[in-house]
């Protein structure tokens, strides 16, 4: 039975300190002056929990031990390669197939098995036999009682509950803050102030870790041991040994005459393990075995098995990732110390394994703030300003188009672009990227430059397209002219040097003024306006939160939308004017214009012709407005009637509603008006429209008799 644990606990301590008497009337400059500090700790987190089984991720779908048998296989009249005599050789072996015994851990599943045994009556010889007849094996599902287009219509029984919640999830965002809030007021001549100011901390240490218990069976039978089955146990032909009058004989005792063998004589060999997986080495090690003894990992004990039995490398698998992680190691443990961004690639533990550690999200966030507000003669202001630092602290490409440093037009001799005469163009910078044809050739040509996401071609035009760039290429997709020192690298490489393709997150320092003032234009009416500007830090979620594995397994992964913590706070223009009325002792009329602008919203963003893949990622590309004006109507309890009716006609347009407006929906990169715009050769265009929460006529009517 699928289970959530939650828990959110959070603890303060706050100190006071007044200067004077409460409510001090007398003529002193400064009065009613306070400060309160505040430091707290809190902590949310959330373990889903998909099977009954919690974190015995190895009883998750299993079913029961199947267990396999071989008979060798012999023929007569062959020749063996090493020695080049003839006799009856072992070619190889045959299963006899597989018997099962379920287990009581999964009984419905384990059903969909026996029931095949019974009515076939016999032993399958493979386990995709089995899977063929829609029987199931360890980690396996039910397939779909019914499909349309690909669809399922129903889950059979056994399946999750929820087939999406198939996975172990664990997520834990500890944040620690400290603020610091005063306020005075000040009487200077006839106007008096009341003055706030404070300054705010915020650290947030945020790890996760998410596994797919079920997939770990395929990536065991798929290569982590070496069995007879999946060829990791192979036949060592190089070494044959000769069966004479029922003794065995190594080829140097043939080849030193110590026996002559026949024709009709046997020749056998021993089985190699071709697999040095850590997995197999601990594995074999648990079980008492020896390197080259079968095991047949549906027979083994779940119990006996356990992730930190694999390497970083295997769970992460190649960017189909068995378990994504930060802030916590592979095996679902706990990171010691302080984890270096740079660390994925170089720790590694005692026997030379890459441990792959992964830092927790760490963003930090600072803020001060004053505000003033005072009177001047009958209008009232409320003026002051904030100013906000974020942080992801992290590290993030120094270029977002290249996983490895390139080369600008200062760096790249004139005469490499032949097509523009043996020059760069004029208007080209010296930090713009130049792109050639073939980072592979000896004398790479210059076919492009670009600067951040502008292009150009090769004689300094501006294009919209990056593709144009192809037909000076042979039709090869353009590439950034990578530098020397990094020109046969890889990500993936041992030689890989972070620090030339990463920098640290650039802190964003936002600036937010705020203005309010009201004054009385009659006895009977006032007129009220406000500027504000606010802004929105990068919440620390999936789409915020990038790591090493993301771009390290860029290419693997380029179908779907990446996480990007190169995000900068989205802000907020917030204008407003109104005018009051009164129109009787009970009644009251308000009329309000209100407008908005929102900038770096988050949407989905391609880079096209990235090296060495082009990626979809999210970035603040997104913009919208609101503007409309409400009319208010307040009518106060009059022989028991109270009423509020008002109308709003707004206009909300913008470039998206949510990050996925432009694409066919969460996490995709396909379909959707962005793929139209890239098809048509338009890939920075952005069109506006109404937004999802456009709402052009709104009545509210509250009444209360």
């Amino acid at each position: 039975i699928p289970t959530q644990n939650n828990f959110s606990g959070r603890a303060f301590l706050r100190f006071t300190q007044k200067f004077g008497k409460s409510n001090d009337t007398a003529k002193g400059i400064v009065s009613n002056a306070y400060y309160t500090v505040q430091a707290d700790i809190q902590r949310e987190s959330t373990e889903d929990l998909p099977s009954s089984y919690g974190k015995n991720f190895f009883r998750y779908n299993y079913i029961g031990k199947f267990n396999q048998t071989y008979q060798s296989l012999y023929l007569p009249g062959q020749k063996d390669s090493a020695s080049g005599r003839t006799g009856t050789v072992l070619i190889g072996s045959q299963s006899n197939g597989y018997t099962f015994a379920p287990s009581g851990d999964n009984p419905l599943l384990a059903n969909y098995t026996s029931e095949l045994y019974g009515l076939t009556g016999n032993n399958p010889l493979s386990l995709t036999q089995i899977r063929n007849y829609n029987g199931v094996i360890n980690g396996d599902g039910p397939a779909a009682t019914y499909s349309i287009n690909g669809g399922n219509m129903y889950y059979s029984p056994g399946s999750s509950l929820d087939p999406n919640y198939t996975q172990y999830t664990y997520f834990k965002s500890d944040q620690y803050s400290l603020s610091v809030d005063a306020s005075f007021d000040l009487k200077t001549g006839p106007i008096k102030h009341a003055i706030q100011f404070g300054m705010y901390y915020q650290q947030r240490v945020v790890s996760s870790y998410n596994i797919n218990p079920t997939a770990l069976w395929n990536l065991m039978r798929g290569g982590a041991v070496a069995s007879v089955s999946n060829g990791g146990l192979y036949l060592d032909k190089t070494n044959p040994y000769f069966i004479v009058g029922g003794k065995k004989y190594s080829l140097s005792d043939i080849n030193n005459g110590v026996v002559i063998p026949s024709a009709t004589d046997t020749i056998v060999y021993n089985y190699v393990n071709s697999n040095n997986s850590v997995f197999d080495a601990n594995l074999r090690k648990k079980l008492g075995y020896t390197n080259t003894q079968d095991i047949n990992i549906d027979a083994v004990n779940p119990d006996l098995l356990s992730v930190s039995m694999f390497s970083a490398d295997q769970i992460l698998n190649s960017g189909h990732q068995i378990a994504s992680y930060y802030g916590m190691t592979y095996a679902d443990g706990q990171q010691n110390g302080n984890v270096n961004f740079n660390d994925f690639w170089t720790k590694k533990d005692a026997n030379g394994n890459y441990t792959r550690p992964i830092g927790a999200f760490t963003p930090n966030y600072v803020a001060g703030y004053i505000q003033d507000k005072f009177r001047y003669e009958n209008i009232k202001f409320n003026v002051g300003v904030r100013i906000d630092r974020y942080s992801s602290n992290t590290k993030v490409l120094i270029d977002p188009y290249s996983e490895l440093p390139e080369r600008t037009v200062g760096q790249v001799a004139g005469n490499q672009n032949e097509i523009n005469g043996g020059s760069h163009p004029s208007n080209m910078g010296g930090n713009y990227v130049v792109y050639v044809d073939d980072n592979t050739s000896s004398n790479p040509q210059v076919i492009g430059y670009r600067s951040g996401n502008n292009w150009y071609d090769p004689k300094g035009n501006f294009i919209e397209d990056p593709s144009v760039l192809k037909q000076y290429s042979g039709g090869r997709d353009p590439q950034p002219y990578i530098q020397a020192i990094e020109k046969n690298t890889k990500i993936t490489d041992s030689s890989f040097n972070p620090n030339l393709s990463f920098t640290d997150y650039t802190p964003q320092v936002t600036i937010m003024p705020r203005i309010q003032f009201a004054f009385p234009i009659s006895e009977v009416a006032d007129f009220f306006a406000h500027y504000d500007i606010y802004a929105q830090r990068p919440y620390p979620n999936s789409v915020a939160i990038s790591t090493p594995a993301t771009y390290y397994f860029l290419q693997a992964n380029n179908t779907s939308v990446v996480p990007n913590a190169n995000l900068l706070p989205s802000k907020t223009y917030d204008y407003e004017v109104g005018f009051q009325q009164k129109l009787s002792d009970h009644s009251a009329m308000t009329i309000t214009g209100f407008y908005k602008e929102r900038k770096n919203m988050v949407t989905v963003v391609p880079y096209l012709y990235a090296w060495p893949t082009t990626y979809y990622t999210y970035g603040n590309r997104d913009f919208s407005t609101t503007k409309g004006s409400t009319l208010n109507f307040d009518f106060r309890t009059t022989n028991h009637l109270r009423m509020n009716i008002s109308y709003t006609l707004q206009f909300a347009e913008g470039t998206g509603s949510t990050p996925f407006s432009t694409t066919s929906g969460s996490g995709s990169t396909q379909g959707g008006i962005l793929q139209s715009f890239i098809q048509a050769g338009l890939p920075n265009l952005r069109y506006v429209t109404s937004l999802d929460y456009d709402a052009r006529h709104t009545f509210t009517a509250n009444v209360d008799y």
